[in-house]
């Protein structure tokens, strides 16, 4: 979903099946969708992406998305949301170490 409240899955599906496969029912994450041009993000590839709403015409795109993960809020059973800040950056951690979410510096 967005930050604008749209579901966005039939746009990103190559984020959807990788968020489905880390078998989390419940996971409420905010994160940036990005693409490269070279090693720089690129906007203006990323607007090109964004505006195809299908599903099968995004897999064929030869656009590459990334979702960076940068807060999470939620992981079942916990809402990160309700806890300071140092205890909410223990959960991220733990969800690292429980191989929930992948660190990536």
């Amino acid at each position: 979903m967005s930050r604008n409240k749209h579901l966005i899955s039939s746009r990103y599906p190559e984020i959807t099946a990788a968020f489905t496969q880390m078998d989390i029912p419940n996971l409420f994450a905010g994160g940036e969708i990005v693409t490269f041009s070279v090693s720089v993000t690129s906007f203006s590839r990323l607007q090109k992406r964004m505006h195809i709403s299908q599903t099968k015409k995004a897999e064929k795109s030869p656009i590459a998305v990334y979702c960076y993960v940068f807060d999470l809020m939620y992981v079942e059973p916990f809402d990160v949301t309700k806890l300071p800040l140092r205890e909410s950056n223990l959960v991220i951690c733990q969800a690292i170490n429980l191989g929930i979410i992948e660190l990536n510096e």
